[in-house]
């Protein structure tokens, strides 16, 4: 055993190569850990929101973790959230708008991954005041089965907020699903403690750590 979890995992920055395996990851965890493919009928629509515009447009805080069977886990982020979410809406979203077609706003008429493709075309980031200048960097973290309770999740968020504070980030927040009771004691166990934030949708919780 390492260190830090099992000795067939190691840990190393994410390229663009990683691309397809994040994506995957991002799925098959993406209903509150478990694999959310029967909820969806594209593939890519939530690595496009959740992981793949972070290792494009902030790759320096882009971490994966490989074991036996390729890659199993990342962490991403971005160190200025209003800054990220500006830049996803001039150079990420639009190339995403031209090739996936908007469902409307009408909810009654969604099925499948209709509520994500709204989300491409109406994206409306959560960054309110309070959040951007106490916390002002953001990230996600997913970790398939295999990777999972050997601490490689502890080692990539604090090499994420790591990186952050030695870049001069004061704070770190995350979301995450209020009923999703393995990540909030998980995010509890490297620090992080929620906030309270009236204004988000009562199924959500914002978890954060200040670094200074």
């Amino acid at each position: 055993m390492s260190a830090f979890g099992r000795d067939d995992f190691t840990m190393r920055k994410a390229d663009l190569a990683d691309l397809p395996a994040v994506y995957r990851i991002c799925m098959l965890t993406g209903d509150l850990g478990k694999d959310a493919t029967p909820l969806n009928d594209d593939p890519d629509i939530l690595g496009h929101l959740y992981v793949g515009n972070y290792v494009v447009m902030e790759p320096d805080l882009a971490f994966v973790i490989d074991g036996p069977k390729g890659v199993a886990g990342y962490v991403v982020g971005a160190r200025d959230s209003a800054a990220f979410y500006d830049r996803m809406k001039r150079e990420w979203l639009p190339p995403l708008r031209r090739r996936i077609p908007d469902p409307g706003s009408d909810k009654t008429k969604w099925r499948l991954s209709d509520a994500k493709r709204r989300q491409v075309h109406d994206f409306a980031p959560y960054c309110p005041p309070a959040l951007a200048e106490a916390y002002p960097s953001h990230g996600h973290i997913d970790l398939l089965p295999e990777a999972q309770g050997h601490g490689w999740g502890r080692r990539l968020l604090e090499t994420l907020m790591e990186t952050l504070a030695a870049d001069g980030s004061p704070g770190l927040h995350l979301g995450v699903a209020r009923d999703n009771l393995p990540a909030l004691a998980f995010y509890r166990k490297v620090g992080m403690t929620a906030l309270e934030t009236p204004d988000l949708d009562p199924g959500g919780v914002i978890m954060a750590k200040r670094f200074r």
